[in-house]
């Protein structure tokens, strides 16, 4: 949890805090692109394997049904079954595969320009978050240059938070407003302690916690082993599925032992 100073005005104290929150939201995200760059096509490999596995084991749950009953086992008909069952699997994979290529296209950002673009941030919010400035909601300009602050923010973008600042500043003044009067908030205490809370969250689930992990290296090591480990379990167990399911489709003597969840 932050420490605060005790000459600090509640105000102020929410403002930090706010803004604080922002900061670490954006760094969970980088962790998270940094934890996908680092293991994401081993965890996809892996959760595919699975799915393979998943998916031969309904194929096999379908066959032997069908045995039980005295039916045939229609092949065709079993895939539009099978497929029909695992398109959630599908969807996650696709998902996956999608993170992947995102994290392989963004850009390592030099830290002087990430700087830059927070301090800039830091001084549109004192003006324009929504929930430092409630009249930045209403107004739909100043509602529509705190949309742009977050997504140049958040792609380190200091050219374009500049320009915000400046258009900014400019349709407060066209409003009337002190660009560096307090705000009166109501609820503020009640609204720091949910900050407060929100903060301590983010700090201690994951994907903040990644950076536990990705700071070093022998841990960053032991996570690639138990995602190996854990892959050559499940290779050899859709082996195992594998002969199952054909013994059930050419007519063989089936005895189903499960040994993997």
């Amino acid at each position: 949890m932050a420490i605060y100073k005790i000459t600090d005005s509640e105000y102020e104290k929410y403002i930090r805090l706010v803004i604080q929150r922002d900061q670490m939201r954006k760094e969970a995200g980088i962790y998270e692109q940094d934890y996908i760059r680092e293991f994401g096509e081993e965890i996809y490999s892996l959760y595919e394997e699975k799915v393979k596995c998943i998916e031969l084991k309904k194929k096999i749950h379908y066959c032997q049904a069908q045995v039980n009953y005295g039916k045939t086992i229609q092949t065709k008909e079993m895939e539009k079954v099978i497929r029909l069952e695992m398109k959630d699997y599908y969807r996650e994979l696709k998902s996956m595969m999608d993170d992947l290529e995102a994290v392989k296209e963004c850009k390592v950002v030099p830290t002087h320009v990430a700087l830059h673009a927070k301090r800039l941030y830091r001084e549109i919010a004192k003006m324009i978050h929504p929930d430092i400035c409630p009249c930045a909601k209403k107004d739909e300009i100043l509602s529509e240059l705190w949309e742009r602050a977050v997504h140049a923010y958040h792609r380190n973008n200091e050219d374009e938070l500049q320009q915000i600042k400046i258009l900014s500043i400019h349709r407060m003044k066209e409003l009337g407003m002190d660009v560096d009067a307090e705000i009166d908030i109501e609820d503020l205490d009640e609204k720091i302690a949910s900050l407060e809370q929100e903060i301590d969250t983010i700090m201690n689930t994951d994907p903040y916690q990644f950076r536990e992990l990705l700071m070093k290296e022998e841990l960053v090591e032991e996570k690639h082993e138990e995602i190996l480990d854990e892959m050559e379990r499940y290779q050899k167990y859709r082996i195992e599925l594998e002969e199952i399911l054909d013994m059930f489709l050419n007519g063989g003597d089936v005895r189903v032992l499960w040994n993997m969840d």
